[in-house]
């Protein structure tokens, strides 16, 4: 959230106010959040082409069970194996079982729309409820609508994050672009644009 802090009627700044990434947070109509990973670096896994370690690859931020924690690996490296075995064809048939299609295409699409430059193979996180299928959510967004992440840099915005830059950089967003399923994705950012993302709700919502 941005804070705007006033120390005895004097203004020093806006700044963020962060949530934690804690189960609490992902509480929704799933249920509660069995674990929490976040993608911590650019690197194969969070891409989707490599299997995960957990070792500076995705950090386990949270784990119902702290002390039965050995099933996350396994299960996230699951959901990457179908990833780098799928041709693309297979996204809503078996991936799906593992991934939750639609909150990528949503992610995406968010990605895209902010020009989140440091969000495409980071900084996401995946969560599950059952142990088996992994839905995506966004944290860490301080490099969007062309700001560097330090704010002193701007950069031209087909310059950054746009669909088919993100669909070369991760794996799995690739298969969403280039595959069957682009109609599909093109069709979703088109409501979006005139919903929730329309440059006036986008305004408003900062205002």
């Amino acid at each position: 959230f941005p804070c705007v802090i006033m120390l005895n009627g004097e203004f020093h700044g806006l700044y963020t106010w962060n949530i934690p990434k804690d189960g609490w947070m992902f509480a929704s109509e799933y249920g509660t959040p069995k674990a929490i990973l976040c993608a911590d670096d650019h690197c194969a896994a969070t891409q989707f082409r490599a299997l995960a370690t957990l070792a500076g690859d995705f950090e386990l931020e949270y784990v119902e069970d702290e002390n039965n924690a050995d099933w996350v690996l396994p299960s996230i490296n699951k959901a990457i194996q179908t990833v780098i075995d799928s041709d693309g064809g297979d996204l809503f048939t078996n991936i799906d079982k593992y991934i939750d299609i639609q909150s990528a295409i949503d992610y995406y699409i968010h990605t895209v729309f902010e020009a989140a430059a440091d969000a495409t193979d980071k900084n996401y996180i995946l969560v599950t409820f059952d142990g088996v299928r992994w839905y995506f959510s966004n944290y860490d967004r301080d490099t969007t609508y062309g700001i560097d992440w330090d704010g002193k840099t701007f950069y031209p915005p087909f310059e950054g994050t746009t669909f088919e830059v993100y669909a070369w950089l991760n794996s799995l967003m690739g298969k969403l672009y280039f595959g069957d399923t682009k109609v599909k994705l093109m069709s979703r950012a088109m409501y979006l644009a005139n919903a929730e993302l329309s440059v006036s709700n986008i305004l408003n919502t900062f205002t």
